[in-house]
């Protein structure tokens, strides 16, 4: 008897299933856009940062979060940690991070790509947590953010340089005092200090169930809190992965079609 592998059960289901469950959702995605944007969390930020490690990030795993904030009215910033320079492709990839974000209706000037020698791509590569903080922190003070989205201690993918950004930004809510932003005030004249939120890494099954995800973690979400953030339009992530080009490979495409993380993604907040 054959033996066929768990991931080649589950592709097949996702082929199957994903485009129909994609359909019976539609009806409901703006309802349930709007249930999760209206989070009291959400209501209570003003400037948001996301964090990401290379050009396509943005694309493959935080688009639903992107949308919703900007379709919400939220300023988004997005600091990418490298210019993904593996292959030689550095100036290529930069390129196709701005021309991926205006697409997500990012402005040109709140996104930035650092190209620092210390931090170069790489699977294997561990990045100096010191560098990206400081990379972070400067960012963060510049455009007076009081809200950090970023990866989860595994990456989503298991990434070192994913899991970087997120060992920064949480060295950073540990040092909290210093980042609090003089632009930003509560009652009392107290100053707001910075909050983190991260991106939360799913079981390898969830991984690929598309928008059949989506019920399961707002179920998730009523019972053990957090944020979900679904994306009003299931081709965002797709038509934004498209425009980069370079990365534009079998696999990828795979992967925006049929990852939860291209019509939700589930949050919770980075407490130190």
């Amino acid at each position: 008897m054959v033996q066929i592998p768990l991931w080649a059960t589950i592709w097949t289901f996702s082929a199957a299933v994903v485009p129909l469950a994609a359909l019976l959702c539609l009806p409901l995605r703006r309802y349930l856009c709007r249930y999760v944007t209206d989070n009291d969390h959400v209501a209570s930020w003003r400037r948001v940062a996301l964090i990401t490690a290379h050009p396509d990030d943005e694309s493959m795993f935080f688009a639903p979060t992107i949308v919703s904030l900007i379709a919400a009215g939220l300023p988004v910033h997005i600091l990418c940690l490298s210019t993904g320079d593996a292959d030689g492709l550095g100036k290529v990839r930069s390129k196709e991070f701005e021309l991926a974000c205006r697409a997500l209706k990012v402005k040109e000037e709140h996104i930035a790509v650092i190209d620092d020698q210390r931090l170069p791509d790489g699977l294997s590569t561990i990045w100096p947590l010191t560098v990206v903080q400081e990379h972070v922190r400067t960012f963060i003070q510049a455009h007076q953010i009081d809200t950090v989205i970023t990866f989860d201690k595994s990456g989503v993918s298991g990434h070192n340089n994913h899991i970087a950004a997120h060992r920064a930004v949480e060295r950073l809510i540990q040092q909290n005092e210093t980042l609090e932003q003089p632009g930003s005030t509560v009652e009392g004249g107290n100053r707001t200090p910075l909050r983190a939120w991260q991106l939360i890494t799913v079981p390898f099954v969830r991984k690929y169930l598309g928008t059949l995800d989506i019920i399961w973690s707002i179920m998730q979400m009523n019972i053990f809190g957090g944020i979900c953030f679904i994306s009003p339009n299931a081709d965002m992530s797709l038509n934004a992965m498209r425009l980069h080009a370079s990365q534009w490979v079998w696999y990828r495409r795979l992967f925006v079609r049929f990852a939860r993380y291209s019509y939700v993604n589930t949050l919770h907040e980075i407490v130190c």
